[in-house]
């Protein structure tokens, strides 16, 4: 025992009257049974040695009983982040071996990652190793490496095995790809994904697995989490222990890691500490570096507070569009009777509404971003937003470029969001075939149509990224309203059709428009569209994103029943598929996987919702996610998560890009999916 405590203990340190104390100590400590025994052990203070050496001694000592009473999570709370620190810079690496040795205890190896390695060389006379083999204590991760430095070794001169470095190591282990970190930066920038590792794709486009064994498979998930847990490498960690999986398939084992899309406050996600060329976006079926216009949109919308809040010093209220403000102060007037707001001065009333605040510069009013937008001029908001441009095209006749055009910037009107809100509403209530008598904007007998356009327009302005390019373009054509805006949803696709959360990127105007009785606070207008579309009849509204030096979202809306709907297999009605020759999914003849069961195969190891999926595409090859997720009654994202799961199994292939291509269900029919 005396010998353990010497290879303990710094040589400095150790006094001839202190080491038997730290041999009786460590025998005390060692036999204690909970936190309050250790607690008391502590407390006593030896005699003849360095106080505070002592201190780091005794801590060390103490977490290791702790590790070896069962609660790791105490060894946690008693070391702190300074662990590999303390043992290595303190004591050195031979200090954390012994105790591991005399305690047994695997786990504080593996916690704060040292690895004792010996090997045993038999090199012949021409210096040639002809046999090695190796002693390692330590995690998976470096018996994997151990095992595969011995296979390397053998056969080279001694000299030159000397010069391999952790590298080369790496790469014979296979490793991660290179490639894994701007996936994964991408997938979280976008709207997560699955990256599944020990595959590989067929000419076919399906995959098969690359014979990777279980303890290949642990190395690449302690090798992910050791990687992703490093800020120098990645900025964000966003996956929870249960969504990277380690799998069983026919022919070796499969990493599956789901990457979730990252909170607004945490995008964008970059790699290798490196924001403006590590930061990267899914497009397709391929990666791309984000261009800097990207990252910085990304970064605008971490803010807590929306990007209209702020305050202009450089402007005065006496700025704004005096007609502007009173028609805006008439219409309040007209919604908001009995309002104490309404006998409020100018300057007083747009403080109210959030058109102006008090600066914490010079404690005077001045104009917010929000109500330069909503109640300045066009120049004057160009030189905060140089790409700031509102644009109504027209185009009825196809032999006209356009039939009618509004934008701003023309010196003809005001050029801000509230006069171009009016101007286009009234041209977009012309398309809609209901015979209508306008009081203003809102019809006497006003429809769901009506007010799902204006629903339409107004969140198209509230959404938008004004200092991104290419401005708000509206569109007429004789079948369809398109309402396109500068700027990502800042919820996602699925969160803004599902509603209920509301996030505008322009809270302020959103908060002033909602004052005279234009859009939804409570997220529920997007909704509202899908429903009011669905009830006449016409075709899904369809939202779509585009991402790279110019984010954009666009709405469209059909004015115009689809024939190609009547004709189809496959008709939707509030999420139930109707058909008079196609045999129900969930029938009681079929014969359907547990949703926990995993059979054996790649082919078979699927659960009982992915069935459907593969069952419900193979009818309709065109199926979007949209398409599929009301079939099977989930998320798109987790139909997303599903079909990467299915195509990295070889049972569902997309052909084609993502808007023209169709799907291929995989196999035998009745064998794999029913």
């Amino acid at each position: 025992m005396k010998d353990a405590v010497k290879r303990l203990l710094p040589r400095e340190t150790i006094t001839s009257a202190g080491l038997e104390t730290h041999v009786k100590t460590f025998d005390r400590v060692g036999q204690c049974a909970d936190r309050d025994e250790i607690d008391a052990a502590f407390a006593i203070s030896p005699e003849g040695i360095d106080g505070d050496a002592a201190r780091r001694f005794y801590l060390h000592v103490l977490a290791v009983v702790a590790v070896r009473i069962g609660s790791e999570l105490s060894f946690r709370s008693l070391v702190g982040t300074d662990v590999a620190h303390s043992f290595q810079g303190a004591f050195g690496c031979e200090v954390v071996k012994h105790y591991a040795v005399y305690t047994g205890l695997q786990c504080l190896i593996d916690f704060i990652g040292i690895t004792h390695l010996k090997l045993y060389l038999k090199i012949n006379d021409d210096g040639i190793i002809e046999k090695a083999s190796f002693e390692t204590f330590g995690c998976a991760s470096a018996i994997a490496s151990s095992s595969v430095l011995t296979d390397m070794v053998k056969g080279m001169k001694a000299e030159d095995a000397l010069k391999l470095t952790n590298k080369e190591i790496a790469e014979a282990l296979g490793g991660l790809p290179k490639s894994i970190w701007e996936t994964y930066s991408a997938f979280a920038n976008t709207y997560g994904g699955v990256i599944l590792l020990g595959v590989k794709e067929r000419e076919d486009g399906t995959f098969e697995t690359v014979g990777l064994t279980p303890v290949e498979a642990e190395h690449l998930r302690q090798d992910f989490w050791n990687t992703v847990s490093n800020r120098s490498k990645v900025s964000a960690v966003l996956p929870i222990e249960s969504e990277v999986e380690v799998l069983e398939a026919d022919g070796g084992m499969v990493l599956a890691i789901h990457v979730p899309r990252a909170p607004r406050d945490e995008r964008p996600v970059y790699i290798n500490n490196d924001l403006f060329g590590g930061t990267y976006r899914r497009r397709g079926e391929g990666d791309y570096r984000c261009m800097r216009q990207e990252i910085s949109a990304m970064l605008r919308d971490q803010g807590a507070e929306t990007m209209d809040s702020k305050v202009l010093d450089d402007l005065t209220v006496a700025d704004f569009n005096t007609d502007t403000v009173r028609a805006y102060r008439n219409r309040f007037r007209a919604v908001r009777q009995g309002s104490s707001w309404t006998d409020l001065d100018d300057e007083r009333f747009l403080r109210a509404v959030g058109a102006a605040m008090v600066s914490r510069e010079d404690g005077k009013l001045h104009p917010t971003f929000g109500g330069l937008l909503m109640f300045g001029n066009d120049y004057d908001i160009v030189r905060e937003c140089p790409h700031y441009f509102l644009d109504y095209q027209e185009t009825l006749d196809p032999t006209i470029r356009w039939t009618d055009r509004v934008h701003s910037g023309d010196g003809m009107w005001s050029g801000n969001l509230f006069d171009f809100f009016f101007r286009v509403n009234r041209k977009l209530a012309e398309s809609l075939k209901t015979p209508f008598k306008l009081d203003g904007i809102f019809r006497v007998d006003d429809t769901p149509m009506h007010k799902a356009v204006r629903e339409a327009l107004a969140n198209c302005l509230f959404n938008a990224d004004y200092h991104g390019v290419r401005g708000v373009v509206v569109r007429r054509t004789p079948d369809k309203l398109v309402f396109e805006n500068p700027g990502d949803i800042r919820t996602g696709i699925e969160q803004m059709r599902l509603g209920g959360v509301s996030d505008p990127r322009n809270g302020l105007v959103m908060k002033m428009f909602s004052l005279i009785d234009v859009g939804e606070r409570a997220g529920t207008g997007v909704p509202d569209v899908f429903a009011t579309w669905a009830n006449a009849g016409l075709p899904e509204p369809q939202i779509e994103e585009s991402f790279g030096e110019a984010d954009r979202t666009v709405l469209t809306l059909m004015l115009e029943p689809d024939a190609k709907l009547y004709q189809n297999e496959h008709v939707f009605i509030r999420g139930e598929q109707i058909s008079d020759d196609y045999e129900q999914i969930n029938s009681s003849n079929e014969q359907i996987t547990d949703n926990n069961e995993q059979l054996n195969g790649l082919n078979e190891q699927i659960t009982e919702r992915q069935r459907v999926i593969l069952h419900f595409v193979e009818k309709s090859p065109s199926a979007t996610y949209d398409d599929m997720a009301r079939a099977v009654g989930v998320s798109s994202a987790t139909v997303r998560r599903d079909a990467e799961i299915l195509i990295g199994c070889g049972l569902l292939k997309r052909v084609g890009s993502r808007k023209a291509g169709h799907w291929e269900v995989r196999g035998e029919k009745n064998h794999d999916i029913r």
